[in-house]
């Protein structure tokens, strides 16, 4: 059974963790396993529009990664022909002498214009139109399951939407901590585990992470607590997450 959380917060979407470590997996579990929407109570029309609208997004990541695998010969042999197209052309047909150099810097850049043009054609290809419905049929079909612990997740994330960014600064930079106490173990250990596996996080905050891990010193948490608040104030980070965040894993 495939479990997606919905987690609310005070201010801006709601977070919605879900149990695919890669792309792959998300196909392979999607046609062997039923699929389960989790909310701390039972959802409004809208929790269930960003439910799906999340789903929807992660399958057609998961289907255009599977194409592209599924038809990379091919892609291949086609920027191959553009290259070698290219290059005849220059050398034989053009009259003008074109330097070899040129010539192969003419054909490379051919050759990556047809392997992203086939490409973006695969994505669009009947194949994976056919699979993206499946998988969208599937999702919609899941179930709905309240569970009430999730409520001390969403306290949780709400307490930091409500807290000024100083302290949000310092409590992602280390300067200051939080327990979460409240929470429940079980579920603060998937809770971890879907943090850790959203590509879309780790690549949006993946500067950030890094520095709060490489921070050996009190001096370098200041610094970063300085960092943290002015990407904050200019919207670059989103300060309550990153806190979120932080305290989930310090506390695991």
């Amino acid at each position: 059974m495939a479990t997606l959380y919905l987690v609310k917060r005070t201010f801006g979407d709601p977070l919605v963790l879900h149990p695919f470590a890669t792309r792959k997996d998300l196909i392979a579990t999607f046609q062997d396993e039923p699929l389960v929407y989790c909310c701390s109570e039972q959802p409004g029309e809208e929790d269930i529009v960003h439910l799906r609208y999340r789903t929807y997004s992660l399958i057609d990541a998961a289907v255009d990664e599977w194409v592209q695998e599924l038809k990379y010969i091919p892609r291949l042999i086609w920027s191959a022909l553009a290259f070698l197209a290219i290059y005849l052309f220059t050398a034989l047909v053009i009259r003008i002498p074109v330097p070899l150099v040129d010539e192969i810097l003419f054909s490379s850049a051919a050759a990556v214009a047809v392997y992203f043009w086939v490409a973006k054609r695969n994505t669009r290809s009947d194949i994976a139109l056919k699979r993206r419905l499946e998988l969208k049929e599937h999702a919609d079909q899941a179930e709905i399951r309240v569970e009430p612990k999730l409520k001390d997740i969403e306290a949780l994330f709400r307490r930091f939407d409500e807290t000024p960014p100083p302290i949000l600064a310092d409590i992602i930079s280390g300067r200051e901590h939080v327990e979460t106490s409240g929470v429940d173990d079980s579920l603060g250990t998937v809770v971890r585990s879907r943090l850790v596996w959203d590509r879309n996080i780790q690549k949006r905050y993946r500067k950030i992470l890094k520095r709060i891990n490489r921070q050996k010193s009190s001096k370098q948490a200041e610094e970063l607590s300085g960092h943290l608040l002015k990407q904050g104030h200019g919207k670059k980070a989103d300060l309550p997450f990153l806190a979120f965040y932080t305290t989930m894993m310090k506390n695991g």
